[in-house]
């Protein structure tokens, strides 16, 4: 059976002869997911995956169907942050560090209340990140309190209130509802917002379809350009809460 591939910012989609489409996050191939356009174009395809000879990266056509094809909330923090040392937030989180790697590469499935120790360490972190830039920035320079709750979730600890506090996943059908009200009060258009955000209109079509949700980065530039309380945007209240004018 003959297959295509083609990416997105964050997605690689497997396409069959028949059109039917499946994906994985970018965030399981890093090479892949830093790689330029020209050098994800450069594969070949055998009877079992994908292969990449200049990035040394290999993808089986049976991982797209994994039912973890998607990274969990977990996952997908220490995914996006690199520069964390696992090993010492491992000590610091008081687990395993080898599985707590097994964690986020998915050889192993944490219980909930362990997933949720984790990310409670990960937002007790990021609110001592805060702490000590208040404390090392003189008083006229720091910003707002305001200013702080709209870009902390996105800068530095994406995941300080909505994992520290609630430690859950954001549900896709919750953000849709968001951006669409928003829309409605701003009477913006799905294509005036893609425009405004620098992203595809067929994103902004899925956001707003919960087929996908955005990325913390994407996440705050819809934030800012629709007024949303990154709070909102990250489950942590209501969406009756919705968007400020």
């Amino acid at each position: 059976m003959t297959k295509q591939i083609r990416f997105d910012d964050d997605y690689i989609y497997l396409i069959d002869e028949s059109g039917g489409e499946r994906r994985q996050s970018l965030l399981w191939y890093d090479r892949l997911r830093r790689a330029t356009s020209e050098e994800r174009a450069q594969y070949t395809l055998s009877a079992v995956g994908i292969h990449w000879r200049n990035l040394d990266e290999d993808i089986s056509f049976e991982s797209f169907s994994y039912d973890d094809a998607e990274p969990t909330p977990l996952q997908r923090f220490f995914l996006t942050h690199k520069e964390i040392n696992i090993a010492e937030f491992a000590k610091r989180a008081g687990i395993n560090a080898a599985l707590l790697r097994n964690y986020i590469n998915g050889f192993k499935k944490p219980s909930r209340r362990r997933e949720r120790e984790i990310m409670a360490q990960v937002g007790a972190l990021g609110q001592e990140f805060v702490a000590a830039a208040h404390e090392r920035v003189p008083s006229k320079y720091r910003p707002t309190s305001e200013s702080v709750h709209t870009a902390l979730p996105f800068a530095a600890s994406d995941a300080v209130e909505v994992y520290g506090k609630a430690a859950r996943a954001v549900e896709a059908s919750a953000v849709a509802v968001l951006i669409a009200a928003a829309l409605r009060r701003k009477g913006m258009t799905q294509k005036e917002l893609a425009a405004r955000a620098g992203i595809a209109p067929s994103r902004v079509s899925a956001f707003v379809a919960a087929r996908a949700l955005p990325t913390l980065p994407v996440a705050g530039t819809l934030c800012r350009i629709l007024g949303i309380p990154p709070a909102a945007m990250l489950g942590l209240h209501d969406s009756e809460a919705g968007a400020s004018e």
